[in-house]
């Protein structure tokens, strides 16, 4: 019995004794310890790379130098490239060691701390976005969003008046003004946030004022009064200009096609005369009163606006007219019209008057030319067919009226070449060459222009001259010796009532007597 318990107690002593070997085997390969640069770490044998650079070993224990006499048993001493690596057993009680630096690879230990670093920056912004500054109010943190709903909704005036506001309170709150000031970081933020907010504002100001077939025109430019005025504001008053004047373009196309083409084109084109001219002031006064009030910035791009559109309607114009041969007398009544609303215009300070008589050149010339043409071989046919026979008047009434006719005209002196109740000492020829030139005349008063004025008088000159022709031929010629005196009634009436009557208005409309209608000399020998 006390054998066996001898037996295994010492069974028991020798497994605890070799347990106890294996550990402190196993610990003294598993802990030898160096210091790396003034840090302690810890490596195995075949982990060592001594070929790389030379490393300084600094052991826990002194070592012991050369001459001192050999190593302890505890340290033993590796010679390499001229250096030496000194191993060494680890004390029994080791300094604490940080795991994080217990690598040799040195790329990942450089990704370890550029990881810290970062984990530290975004603890330091959560911290910044969590805990903002006291001198931030509530109001100044919600201004993207506000912005973004302010937007959403149309609510465009709203949202730049607290753009204002948030530029104002930060421009407050800089440093250089004395007063609390904000984080530089948070202002440089909230700025970018505005610009951001600022330019989706103008994107949708800008869907808003463009022209697609989609949208209506029936508001006009009251409608774009406030997109234009928030552009404004937004220091976009190019972009703002270039908006209206297309919004511009397309009211007026949409208006001209509203205006119908009944009847002859010389009616259309009065009415859409109309409708030009009457838009384009409303526009001009919108631009000046409304849109762009003391300010120049739009002038310059609206004149030339105005001229582009002023310049399509006058070639629309000429196209209509001018397309057919058109009487002078149908003609003058619309160039005229044309002509005074254009001089509407000045008062508003734009002047297109220069860029319509210079458009109208060319075709009224060519006009004059061919009416010209005309009446002298109407002129030639009545004068073939003249018999030089007084003008029967036929009762008191046609008298009465061809008078005021004629008075009306400025001949006052009619009255003088009456004979009886209801007849004229003039010939029907001479009393319808007086009413056509009269209304000559008068049409080429209408066509009145400094680029015109020496067609206009060589057209009067012209047509008279053919009628004198006549009556010289008249004088001339002795078959008609009974009618003589008539003949001279008649070049008398020509010459000293009806010429002198149309020199007059010649002084009176164009500021100077033209010489070509200075005939009466000519002729008055004739007549002696």
């Amino acid at each position: 019995m006390l054998s066996f318990f001898v037996i295994s107690v010492s069974i028991i002593f020798y497994h605890v004794y070799s347990n106890h070997l294996e550990w402190k085997k196993r610990k003294e390969e598993e802990t030898t310890m160096m210091w790396h640069k003034g840090q302690p770490v810890k490596f195995q044998d075949s982990v060592i790379n001594t070929a790389s650079v030379p490393i300084t070993m600094i052991a826990y224990k002194p070592i012991p130098q050369q001459g001192d006499g050999p190593l302890p048993p505890e340290v033993k001493k590796i010679v390499y490239n001229g250096g030496s690596l000194v191993r060494f057993r680890e004390p029994e009680t080791p300094p604490v060691i940080d795991q994080r630096k217990l690598s040799f690879n040195p790329i990942k230990e450089t990704e370890e701390e550029h990881e810290q670093e970062e984990e530290e920056e975004e603890e330091e912004s959560r911290a910044s976005a969590v805990l903002p500054s006291p001198f931030i109010p509530e109001w100044l943190l919600e201004v993207p969003e506000d912005l973004d709903v302010l937007i959403v909704e149309r609510h465009f005036e709203d949202a730049y008046n607290l753009i204002e506001k948030t530029r104002e309170f930060l421009n407050e709150t800089q440093p250089s003004t004395g007063r609390e000031s904000l984080d530089v970081s948070f202002v440089t933020e909230m700025r970018k946030k505005l610009d951001t907010r600022v330019d989706t504002l103008t994107v949708m100001l800008t869907k808003e004022l463009k022209v697609t077939p989609e949208k209506s025109l029936q508001g006009g430019l009251r409608s774009a009064r406030p997109f234009i005025r928030v552009l404004n504001q937004l220091n976009k008053a190019s972009l703002s200009c270039d908006l209206f004047l297309a919004l511009c373009s397309s009211i007026l196309r949409a208006q001209l096609k509203r205006v119908r083409r009944d009847g002859p084109a010389l009616n259309y084109v009065s009415s859409a005369s109309t409708v030009f001219f009457t838009n384009l002031s409303l526009m001009t006064t919108e631009l000046q009163k409304v849109a762009f009030p003391g300010t120049g910035e739009c002038a310059a791009a609206f004149v030339v606006w105005a001229t582009r559109e002023f310049n399509l309607f006058v070639s629309y114009v000429i196209r209509e007219l001018f397309v057919t041969q058109s009487s002078l007398s149908s003609l003058s009544p619309c160039i005229a019209a044309v002509s005074t609303k254009c001089d509407q215009l000045t008062s508003l300070g734009l002047d297109l008057r220069y860029l319509l008589d210079g458009a109208l050149r060319g075709p009224l010339t060519k006009a004059l030319k061919e009416t010209r043409d005309k009446l002298t071989d109407t002129i030639k046919l009545r004068c073939s067919e003249d018999k030089w026979k007084p003008f029967n008047l036929n009762n008191r009434q046609q008298r009465d009226k061809f008078l005021a006719e004629f008075s009306e005209a400025g001949l006052t002196s009619m009255t003088s070449y009456l004979t009886g109740d209801c007849w004229l000492r003039l010939s029907n020829n001479t009393i319808l060459f007086t009413r056509l030139y009269l209304s000559l005349l008068q049409d080429c008063f209408q066509l009145a222009t400094s680029e015109l004025l020496y067609s206009i008088e060589d057209t009067l000159y012209v047509v008279m001259q053919h009628q004198l022709k006549h009556v010289d031929a008249s004088l001339r010629n002795d078959q008609l010796a009974d009618e003589r005196e008539f003949i001279v009634q008649n070049a008398d009436f020509i010459l000293n009532n009806l010429l002198t009557l149309c020199e007059n208005k010649f002084e009176q409309h164009f500021q100077f007597k033209s010489k070509k209608l200075e005939t009466k000399e000519k002729v008055e020998k004739l007549c002696v």
